[in-house]
């Protein structure tokens, strides 16, 4: 197998799933020839299915990255795609996500930045995040 062009498209966990989902419901008499194939797609589309069920995610990615063309500061397509993918909840996640934060954005636009995560993330998640912390915090007592 060739690469042919490594950068063509950027795709989130979401869009993955997405595709791995469709590739095996049109697949099905394929994957029995290929076993390999088979454990690799079960294997993946479990990880991230398991992934997004316990974590929080974007609700609406379109509106997200329509809200962040508004941010003041540039981010990389590869940095937008680590904050769909993993949607920091404090200064600190988005330090690891963004490259040279400290030296790229303000304090200010850091707050604005994770307040735009906030207003794009789904409720329910977030209600499961603050469950899982209160759990981790408990069981650290």
């Amino acid at each position: 197998m060739e690469v042919t062009n490594s950068s063509a498209a950027l795709l989130c966990n979401y869009e993955v799933l997405t595709y791995l989902n469709e590739l095996k419901s049109k697949a099905q008499t394929a994957q029995e020839k290929n076993s390999h194939l088979a454990t690799i797609l079960y294997e993946t589309s479990h990880y991230l299915t398991d992934s997004l069920n316990n974590a929080p995610r974007i609700a609406n990615i379109p509106e997200f990255l329509t809200d962040l063309l508004s941010f003041p500061v540039a981010l990389t397509k590869e940095e937008k795609l680590l904050l769909v993918n993993s949607p920091p909840s404090s200064a600190l996640q988005l330090s690891l996500l963004i490259k040279d934060c400290d030296d790229r954005l303000s304090e200010n636009q850091i707050e604005s930045l994770l307040e735009i995560i906030k207003k794009n993330v789904t409720e329910e998640q977030l209600n499961i995040v603050n469950q899982q912390t209160s759990r981790k915090k408990q069981q650290q007592q």
